[in-house]
């Protein structure tokens, strides 16, 4: 039987592996568990919104080339929270850790 641990989930599309590296920092910061996975889609929007509403914790990370978006399951597609075009390492930390926050139900951290 495989069972499926609750996390974020990160999905990914050729990424930056600086910045894959840097958002799981910031969810193991944080002390939630996340599971990465490779993707076919190449929509930023449709990545991020899908790993949000397949993660048992309702938060999911898109990850395309060096773009990044955090997702909550229960906000509208396209309507991510936070989207970042050629991330900064700090901007792909903080978006890990808030991305973790949101499931512990903690205040966000400044971007």
């Amino acid at each position: 039987m495989v069972v499926k641990k609750p996390s974020i989930l990160v999905y990914v599309n050729h990424p930056d592996e600086t910045i894959l590296k840097e958002v799981c920092a910031g969810i193991e910061e944080e002390g939630v568990l996340f599971t990465v996975e490779q993707q076919q889609q190449e929509d930023l929007q449709e990545l991020s919104f899908e790993a949000a509403k397949n993660s048992m914790l309702g938060s999911g990370i898109g990850i395309v080339d060096d773009h990044i978006a955090l997702q909550i399951s229960n906000i509208a597609k396209s309507k991510n929270p936070f989207v970042f075009y050629h991330a900064s390492k700090l901007q792909c930390r903080l978006i890990g850790a808030n991305s973790a926050r949101v499931v512990k139900k903690k205040p966000l951290k400044n971007l």
